[in-house]
């Protein structure tokens, strides 16, 4: 009796172990996907936005999917489609979109101006999360074109990876646990880099040119101090009017940039050749010429040489 029991639990056992094996989740489908960017423009730093023109395809066997209909950009602003094809090649279902997209882009301009930035799209499947379906780049394929010009950028990198979306919500699926889902996506990240060196004293001349004018206050004659006042207060002007146009180049920011650098060394520079000129006229006034010109003097060589080293060192 003891041993029919014993087969019998055996054979349950088994029975239910190969039922286990023989139940498999259901696997995702995979669907190749790939960019061909044809421009990128419109790099404007203070909007936060650029605008890119691109083919995408997506390639995948599960002919029930119709993923072109639930493509969705998570960071652009606008989305403009201009044609869809949609085909059957090879037992192999072939979806091509071309596009227009305006994207939301956070600059960094920290180093402004000779930056580098990430230009990034995200395309993401909106309708099949990662239990349904998962993107696998078409990184042979994924390319820039060769007709692309920047005038002021090179390009120094291009990759099309690929990414999970994660939302802290089903969005009411009842197929869902947790308190959150996951839907498969691709990162394009274009880096480029400012390739004009010029732009820099397109942008900051002024400075210069106002730092030049309180270093002549000092040449002057210390007696002369309406003349040393005068030249101060120019530089001062010309400093607050070059912030402002390069602040409106610029996105708001909290971040010490180097352009932010180069104006604050400017107005302690035109602050301490105040400061020098009034000190100088005291002593003189005081009857203590030579100390006055030796004062001067010293800040003449000194200045200069601490306001150039701070302007190398943060480039």
């Amino acid at each position: 009796m003891f041993k029919k029991i014993a087969v019998l639990f055996s054979f349950a056992l088994l029975s239910i172990s190969s039922y286990a094996n023989s139940v498999e989740p259901e696997k995702p489908d995979t669907v190749n996907i790939g960019v061909f960017i044809n421009s990128l423009y419109d790099f404007n730093l203070s909007s936060g936005e650029f605008t890119t023109t691109l083919w995408l395809w997506m390639t995948y066997d599960n002919d029930s999917l119709e993923i072109y209909d639930h493509l969705e950009f998570p960071n652009s602003k606008e989305v403009e489609e201009f044609s869809k094809e949609v085909e059957k090649v090879e037992d192999k279902n072939w979806v091509s979109i071309n596009y227009k997209l305006l994207v939301n882009q956070s600059y960094n301009t920290n180093q402004f101006p000779y930056d580098v930035q990430t230009l990034t799209f995200r395309v993401e499947d909106n309708m099949y999360d990662t239990r349904k379906l998962i993107f696998r780049p078409d990184v042979k394929n994924s390319k820039l074109s060769n007709l692309l010009e920047f005038e002021d950028w090179e390009v120094e990198k291009f990759e099309i990876v690929p990414v999970t979306s994660t939302y802290e919500s089903t969005y009411g699926d009842p197929s869902l646990d947790g308190g959150s889902s996951e839907y498969s996506a691709v990162d394009v990240n274009v880096v480029i880099k400012r390739k004009q060196p010029g732009l820099f004293w397109k942008y900051f001349s002024v400075v210069f040119i106002a730092f030049g004018f309180i270093f002549i206050s000092l040449l002057l004659p210390i007696s002369n101090i309406d003349a040393r006042v005068s030249l101060s207060i120019g530089g001062i002007f010309a400093t607050v009017g070059n912030k402002y146009i390069v602040d409106s180049k610029l996105p708001e920011s909290s971040a010490f940039s180097l352009a932010d650098r180069i104006h604050i060394y400017t107005f302690i520079a035109i602050f301490v050749a105040l400061m020098v000129s009034a000190i100088s006229f005291v002593l003189k006034s005081l009857d203590h010429e030579a100390k006055a010109k030796l004062f001067n003097r010293f800040f003449i060589i000194l200045l200069p040489a601490i306001y150039i080293y701070l302007i190398y060192s943060s480039i």
